[in-house]
């Protein structure tokens, strides 16, 4: 707080009913995509120390970057606030365009609003608890933002049409005089779809270090994958008994689906909560689906019971689950282990 009070803070507002994304979690994993940490910045988007616990029930909280002298907060602005915006001007941060609430427009927000770690809410009078009192004042020493205040400290011009799509396909390198097994290829290629479909849905690649995996492309035939990168343990309750097995998945397919298995395959254990490996394990039933995308990568990602679900309840609601995930050319069975 003491780095924030000698500057000027400059208040941006976001407006999630515009993410064309179905998912709430899907919008927050894209959000955290793009405030997270960037190692050329001299300083990074601090947040709130509760961020992951509040995010987890469906509240976005602002972000804050120090930057050029100023400080920059991205909060959440409600959708009945948005009713009340009738006004804006055009001008420049940085040299991008941006819409600003004219003064007219302001002073409503300031007569009607509080602003708080959550964003921008509408208030009424009846708000008389010491914290919505301290919510109001913030919002009274907001002013109209009217010039372009952050200048770029770089010469270099930024391709805005580059950050609208999803960057095209690499090919992989390939040595004229060794080319590329059709295995290594083919590999290349998986990873690349695998990327550029976890980018597309807004998930965070650093998740699981799925980064670390996905990145690494075969450039000569000496390439050799490394299997502690690709794959991690979980954990799977038996559907008959009550006992977890212990398996593995293919790290960036698991992130690709994780919303819709993380209640019936769990990535670590309670000390009360008992497991089974190797071939113990393997003598109790538990379930498996077979997830082919683009037609033709394939992985078998393990699930169990939850709250004495059968087989066939559980399948059901992963069947509806990946049914209206809308993950481009996914196609699945099932089968007991």
């Amino acid at each position: 707080m003491n780095s924030v009070l000698p500057l000027s803070v400059i208040h941006i507002c976001i407006n999630l009913e515009e993410f064309r994304i179905e998912k709430q979690k899907t919008v927050f994993t894209f959000l955290r995509n793009v405030f997270k940490k960037r190692l050329n910045y001299s300083t990074n988007w601090s947040l709130h120390p509760d961020t992951k616990r509040y995010e987890r029930y469906g509240t976005f909280l602002t972000r804050r970057l120090l930057v050029n002298g100023f400080a920059i907060e991205v909060s959440r602005v409600n959708k009945e606030v948005l009713e009340k915006i009738q006004g804006y001007e055009f001008t420049q941060i940085a040299e991008t365009d941006i819409r600003v609430v004219n003064e007219n427009t302001l002073n409503i927000l300031k007569n009607t609003c509080k602003i708080n770690d959550a964003g921008i809410w509408p208030c009424s009078n009846q708000d008389n608890s010491e914290y919505d009192i301290i919510c109001r004042q913030a919002l009274q020493r907001l002013n109209p933002y009217k010039m372009n205040l952050v200048k770029l400290l770089f010469n270099e011009e930024i391709n805005t049409a580059k950050l609208q799509t999803l960057p095209t396909e690499p090919k992989p390198k390939v040595d004229d005089n060794n080319s590329l097994s059709s295995r290594l290829v083919n590999l290349a290629a998986k990873k690349i779809y695998l990327q550029n479909l976890l980018t597309e849905r807004g998930i965070d690649l650093n998740c699981y270090q799925v980064n670390k995996y996905l990145e690494r492309i075969p450039t000569d035939n000496n390439y050799v994958d490394n299997n502690s990168d690709r794959i991690m343990k979980v954990y799977v309750k038996s559907f008959l008994h009550p006992l977890y097995l212990e398996a593995t998945v293919d790290k960036a397919f698991w992130l690709l689906v994780e919303e819709d298995l993380s209640d019936f395959t769990k990535l670590s254990l309670n000390q009360d909560e008992g497991c089974l490996k190797g071939k113990l394990g393997k003598s109790l039933p538990s379930g498996k689906i077979s997830i082919t995308l683009n037609g033709k990568w394939k992985t078998d990602i393990p699930f169990g019971t939850k709250d004495n679900m059968s087989y066939t309840e559980v399948v059901n609601v992963i069947t509806q689950r990946l049914n209206s995930s809308g993950i481009h050319k996914l196609k699945f069975s099932f089968s007991m282990s």
